[in-house]
């Protein structure tokens, strides 16, 4: 009788266990949305304010590209380092779909 209640609780300890080490994946996938997103909707902030070559530009995007090489890849990086000589011309509101590009793989919800 030891044995088998030995066992079950063995059994319900295992499953508390992995149900664990799931939701911390789901967590850690969650909070490394949210520091992308938070990345992606600063740089998207001063950007759209951008309508002209602006010096001052370099200052604010330098400090946001170095943030996106660790959270995204060195294509994103590269991207966001190429906007110090670029402006955005458009809508006030919303960037260009080519700006959108780069972040859409790391920010889409449900990857299929």
């Amino acid at each position: 009788m030891i044995d088998l209640l030995d066992l079950i609780v063995t059994i319900i300890v295992m499953v508390f266990i992995i149900a664990q080490y799931f939701l911390l994946l789901f967590k850690r996938k969650d909070d490394l949305f949210t520091l992308r997103f938070d990345l992606y909707s600063r740089l998207r902030k001063y950007w759209l304010t951008t309508s002209k070559k602006n010096t001052a530009l370099e200052e604010i995007i330098t400090p946001l590209a170095e943030e996106a090489f660790f959270l995204f890849d060195e294509k994103v990086y590269n991207y966001v380092m190429g906007l110090i000589d670029d402006y955005h011309h458009g809508s006030d509101y919303f960037p260009r779909d080519e700006f959108i590009e780069p972040f859409l793989k790391y920010l889409k919800i449900h990857n299929k």
